[in-house]
């Protein structure tokens, strides 16, 4: 299904654009890039690192998973 924007259907391109995005933050959830030594990096669409997110409705680990297995 092609996404559709507020003109009509985006081109193949604008698509891919709008589904590699960054989003937005959920109500109550801070958000946030940061590199390997964890500094903050700019949400300009080219920065790329490790996305951490905290709020209410982010739980600090999976249910009965081991973290290391997880990370191995």
């Amino acid at each position: 299904m092609a996404l559709q924007g507020s003109q009509g259907p985006l081109s193949k391109k604008e698509e891919l654009h709008y589904r590699a995005s960054q989003g937005r933050a959920h109500l109550f959830m801070d958000m946030r890039i940061v590199n390997d030594e964890g500094n903050e990096l700019p949400w300009d669409g080219k920065a790329a690192g490790e996305l951490q997110v905290r709020g209410p409705h982010v739980l600090k680990s999976y249910f009965r998973v081991c973290l290391q297995a997880f990370l191995s």
